[in-house]
C-alpha cells in the first residue's frame, strides 16, 4: 500500500498477508515468527523467518513490522492510485503518436487494463523474449515486438511496466536515453526520467 504497487494484485497474487496473520497462523502450527526483513521485491514483501515456539523466550519484532492496514490506509491508497492512473493515462495522450510500451509483462498488463490503455494509446509493446514477440497483450491487444523493430521507430518515450527494474533498463538503454528517449514510470508515482 505504501508504495502504491497496484499492479501487484493480480492473479498471481490471490492471497495476501500482513505479519500479524501470519503471526497467528504460525502461533497455530506451533511455530512463531523469529525475524522479518522488509524487501523492496513486488512493490514490497516482507520475508519471514519461523521457528517452532519458545514459550520462555517469544520472539519481539520491531513495532514496525507489527503494522496492519486499516480502511483509512486502503481508501488512502484507493485515492493514490486514482491520481496515478489520471496521470498515467494523460502522459501517454499527451505523448500519443511517440510512445510505445516498455516490457510485456503480466502485471504492467493488469496496470494498463485498469488504467484503460490499449492499442489505441500504446502501438507496440517491446519485450526481450523471443517467446512473446509477434504475440500480443491480452486485454489491450498491443503487439509485442523484438527490440530491432523499436529501435527502428526510436520512440521518444517508453512506458516502463517492470518499473521496478528501471537499473536494469537504464544500463541497458544508455544509447537511446543518450539520443533523448525517456522512460515513463508509472509507480509508485509517475516519473518521466531525464
Amino acid at each position: 500500500l505504501k508504495n502504491n504497487a497496484v499492479d501487484f494484485f493480480s492473479h498471481e497474487h490471490c492471497t495476501m498477508w500482513s505479519l500479524s496473520v501470519m503471526e497467528q497462523a504460525a502461533r497455530q502450527a506451533g511455530l512463531e515468527v523469529a525475524g522479518a526483513v522488509i524487501l523492496p521485491l513486488n512493490g514490497g514483501s516482507v520475508r519471514v523467518f519461523l521457528r517452532h515456539a519458545k514459550e520462555n523466550n517469544p520472539t519481539r519484532l520491531p513495532p514496525s513490522f507489527s503494522e496492519d492496514f486499516n480502511l483509512g490506509d486502503w481508501l488512502v491508497f484507493q485515492s493514490h492510485i486514482f491520481k496515478i492512473k489520471k496521470e498515467v493515462v494523460e502522459t501517454v495522450k499527451a505523448y500519443k503518436g511517440h510512445i510505445l510500451v516498455y516490457g510485456a509483462s503480466t502485471r504492467g498488463n493488469g496496470l494498463l487494463q485498469a488504467f484503460g490503455l490499449d492499442h489505441h494509446d500504446l502501438p507496440y509493446a517491446l519485450d526481450i523474449d523471443p517467446h512473446k514477440w509477434g504475440k500480443r497483450m491480452a486485454g489491450v491487444d498491443i503487439p509485442i515486438v523484438c527490440e530491432a523493430e523499436v529501435r527502428k521507430r526510436n520512440p521518444n518515450y517508453q512506458l516502463l511496466l517492470p518499473y521496478s527494474y528501471i537499473g536494469q533498463f537504464v544500463g541497458r538503454e544508455q544509447e537511446w536515453l543518450r539520443g533523448g528517449g525517456k522512460f515513463i514510470l508509472p509507480l509508485p508515482k509517475v516519473q518521466v526520467t531525464s
